[in-house]
Order: C-alpha cells, then structure tokens, then sequence
C-alpha cells in the first residue's frame, strides 16, 4: 500500500446546520491511480430542520450497513442491515441473512417486519394494524410463501387465508377459513 488514513468529516447546509458526519478509511495502492474510501463507523445524515434523515453504521469494512430511515418529523421510519457483495465487479448493495427488516408509520407504530436469509425471506414476516395489532403472518422458506397464512380481522378475529402463488409470493385469495384465537 502506498497510502492510508482515517478521515472524520462534517458537511453542513449553507445555513450552518449539520448535514452529515462520518468517518473513512482511505486507502492509495502501489502503482495505482485509483484511491479508494471506505466508509467506517456510524454515518449520520440530517435534515435542514435539525431532525435525522438517516444513520448507517457500517462495519466489515464498508461491506456491512445497519441502516435506520427516518420521517421529516423524526420518527424512526425503516431499519435493517444490508451488505455489498461484488458481482461482475461491480458492487450491488443486498439484504444481508439473517436480518429483520423493519418499517414503521409516520407516528411510530410498526407497520411490518420481515425477516431475510441469504437476501431472500425466510421465516415468519408479519404486517400489523395501526393500532399495532397484528394483522398477518406469513410463512416463507428460502424466498417462497408457504400457505396458510394467518389474517386477524380488525376486530380480533383469526382466519387461515390459502393464496394463489406467483412467483413465490401471495397473489390472490383462494379461500379463507375461520380459526379460533
């Protein structure tokens, strides 16, 4: 190697207010003209209002990403870990295994979790009601629905939902069978 060093950067809005804060691994190798920055550490990004926008925190050097979204009013809105895998040199960002996907409502109810192996669902995702309870689950093995999936109406009431499967996922509903709680 021909050159390294840890970076700390601040970017700010014209206004004054903090827009971003991170910190990277440069790197420089013998005999080439390509310098390379890898992000390390926890990256925040703000809104002009002050509120964050988004904080990823990388590890593995760069090559995975915890990632938290958030709404303008500063709730959290997506959270969940990515990682990079090189195809055809060129570098695709994935979900990484093993990771539960979470999004959220403007008002901070949950909305969803789903879980992923190997960038593909596996296991039990469910979606929930405004008033955070459940509404769904669904089963999946290595990317594929498996039926029933399990609905509970907004009054509490369960029910097995056999769906009609394209591509792996829910397309249509067949039937639906009452179930006690």
């Amino acid at each position: 190697m021909d050159g390294y060093a840890k970076i700390l950067t601040y970017n700010f809005y014209s206004t004054g207010q903090l827009k971003h804060t991170g910190s990277y691994e440069y790197f420089k190798t013998i005999n080439s003209q390509k310098n390379l920055y890898v992000e390390i550490g926890t990256h925040k990004y703000f809104r002009e209002n002050g509120n964050k926008k988004n904080e990823v925190d990388y590890k593995n050097c760069g090559n995975t990403m915890y990632q938290k979204e958030y709404y303008k009013n500063g709730n959290l809105r997506f959270s969940g870990t990515f990682y990079k895998e090189d195809t055809s040199h060129r570098i695709i960002t994935i979900l990484l295994h093993d990771s539960t996907h979470n999004t959220y409502r403007k008002d901070g109810t949950i909305e969803s979790s789903i879980n992923y192996k190997k960038n593909k669902k596996q296991g039990i995702s469910k979606s929930y009601y405004s008033n955070g309870s459940i509404k769904e689950e669904r089963t999946y093995v290595d990317g594929t629905f498996i039926n029933p999936a399990l609905f509970w109406d907004s009054e509490g009431r369960r029910f097995e939902i056999t769906y009609n499967i394209v591509s792996g996922e829910p397309s249509s509903e067949i039937y639906r069978v009452p179930k006690a709680k």
